[in-house]
């Protein structure tokens, strides 16, 4: 395949787990959307506890995510919401809360692995009318 036509959009960061240093991404981010480009997170937003004294049964191993909620951010769900540090994440966990009406500099969405186009993939095409 040539590259010869090829155009670079912008960045896709990509995390299993939101405590993957998402921190290091950061200053990346902001280089590229200071020079017009996209820069999109993309993660499961996986964080669950094994089995302990502490951890019950029916609470073991239930991906519950990082991000928090809009009234309760975490620090990570204000990278985005608050602080803007990439232009949208995008949550492949049902259990991430997406951000919703607030406003937000960043929004936070939860997609599906259904095949069929999403708000990530919408983000991408809207980026490509908007390249530098």
């Amino acid at each position: 395949m040539a590259l010869a036509n090829a155009i670079i959009l912008g960045a896709i960061h990509a995390k299993v787990s939101l405590a993957e240093r998402v921190s290091d991404d950061m200053p990346a981010s902001a280089a590229l959307m200071k020079k017009g480009y996209a820069s999109f997170l993309v993660t499961l937003d996986v964080k669950s506890f094994p089995l302990s004294p502490t951890i019950t049964e029916s609470r073991a191993y239930l991906n519950k995510g990082e991000l928090g909620n809009p009234a309760r951010p975490t620090d990570k769900r204000r990278y985005l919401e608050e602080q803007g540090r990439f232009d949208a994440a995008f949550s492949y966990n049902f259990r991430t809360i997406p951000s919703g009406r607030h406003k937000a500099k960043s929004k936070i969405f939860v997609c599906k692995l259904d095949g069929k186009p999403d708000d990530l993939y919408r983000a991408i095409l809207s980026a490509g009318k908007r390249r530098p």
